[in-house]
């Protein structure tokens, strides 16, 4: 009998630390599928403007590349990029999904009041913020939503406590009651940070992997981590 082909799922990152904390997150949850990177570390530094136009196209020319070359799902790790996945929803019929969707659906489920969402680079802010608001008012959910950017985060590179300790005075006396982190590469910072801030902080990663899994395998997947 000849063995089931594992599904292929190609991720198009902005940067290294979002792939390397993208695969993470499928070895934990999603083993059984092959990963493809895609790597174009020139993707954020274009989108500073917005993803109109030429970065637009460039991801839909990246996307058709990952389906022409086999994969059966695509996934952006870039924020700022998140807005390009309408469009291209509307061009393949295979799953497409944007970094922080599962997330920000768990963060909207779970009920809370004043959630933080917090960035380090300027333009994951407002694709984050428009996917947020869009859930809250498709859901009815009573969740205030507030931005916190924080670009001194981005220079802290792989130290977790010192990325910590600088987002902290921004987020401490804001009356949050749950944080979200709008990009992969803050994603190492959860734990800590929610141990210091006594409240749940949310991560994109695992969540997109379990959604992902759920889309390919048909399988519903329950997991209570953040």
């Amino acid at each position: 009998m000849s063995p089931v082909p594992s599904p292929l799922v190609a991720m198009i990152h902005a940067n290294g630390a979002a792939a390397r904390l993208a695969q993470q997150a499928f070895e934990e949850v999603f083993p059984e599928a092959g990963v493809w990177h895609l790597l174009d570390d020139r993707l954020l530094e274009d989108a500073r403007d917005g993803v109109r136009g030429e970065p637009q196209r460039r991801m839909l020319r990246l996307i058709e590349h990952a389906f022409t070359g086999g994969a059966d799902a695509v996934l952006l790790t870039c924020s700022a990029y998140g807005p390009v996945v309408d469009v291209a929803r509307q061009l393949w019929d295979r799953p497409i999904d944007r970094p922080d969707e599962a997330v920000f659906h768990d963060v909207v489920r779970g009920g809370f009041a004043r959630v933080a969402v917090l960035a380090s680079v300027a333009p994951a802010v407002d694709p984050a913020m428009e996917q947020m608001r869009a859930l809250v008012a498709d859901t009815g959910a009573e969740t205030e939503v507030r931005t916190v950017l924080c670009e001194d985060a981005a220079r802290a590179g792989d130290a977790p406590e010192e990325a910590v300790s600088v987002v902290l005075p921004h987020l401490e006396n804001g009356g949050f009651d749950a944080v979200v982190l709008a990009q992969y590469s803050l994603s190492p910072v959860a734990g800590l940070l929610s141990d210091s801030l006594g409240l749940p902080v949310f991560s994109g990663p695992r969540a997109a992997a379990l959604r992902m899994r759920e889309r390919l395998t048909g399988e519903p997947v329950r997991d209570g981590t953040p």
